[in-house]
């Protein structure tokens, strides 16, 4: 066991905060690029509702859908996205309305 005369003592903590630190690192103009590329799709729990977003735009559609209480709401990438279903939307109130079939025997 090492055994250190002070007992609390502190190391100094050396952090390196220049990019010549970061031998990967990537200026925030490339990163902001891809956010404004259409690359972008928006999921559901009902399936891929889009495709082909800017990230503010599937941003603004996460909240257009979110106000309309959809779960499950994701900003995804387009290839991700193309590998769910479509959305199913829900069938507006009252239902489908379907023609009516002549009674039987009534022709």
């Amino acid at each position: 066991m090492i055994h250190d005369s002070r007992p609390f003592a502190r190391r100094a903590r050396v952090r390196y905060t220049g990019r010549e630190s970061y031998p990967n690192w990537i200026p925030e103009s490339a990163l902001m690029g891809e956010l404004n590329e259409g690359r972008w799709a928006l999921m559901s729990e009902r399936g891929c509702e889009a495709l082909g977003l800017t990230y503010a735009q599937a941003r603004e559609l996460e909240q257009r859908l979110r106000a309309e209480r959809v779960s499950g709401l994701c900003v995804i990438t387009d290839a991700a996205g193309r590998r769910l279903p479509p959305a199913k939307k829900p069938e507006p109130p009252g239902g489908r309305k379907r023609p009516r079939r002549a009674a039987k025997g009534n022709s």
